[in-house]
């Protein structure tokens, strides 16, 4: 599951919505809501804030963000 996060959640801060950052992936916006939410419950932490129009990336959506981009580049 986590090989693919780090370019959602990109997707999803730089679009400010999921519709845009599914469209943007070419994957569907309900599929895209639930594999962030199934990442959010298996890591127990909420990455996505969705109180807030545009979205943003709460600090662990951002720290998860940055380790991702880290692990990307070792490989």
């Amino acid at each position: 599951m986590k090989d693919l996060s780090g370019k959602y959640l990109k997707s999803i801060a730089e679009y400010g919505n999921f519709s845009h950052a599914a469209k943007a992936l070419y994957i569907s916006q309900p599929y895209l809501s639930k594999y962030i939410k199934n990442l959010e419950d298996e890591l127990g932490i909420e990455l996505v804030n969705r109180r807030v129009n545009p979205l943003t990336l709460t600090y662990a959506g951002e720290r998860y963000l940055s380790y991702m981009n880290e692990i990307e580049q070792t490989y």
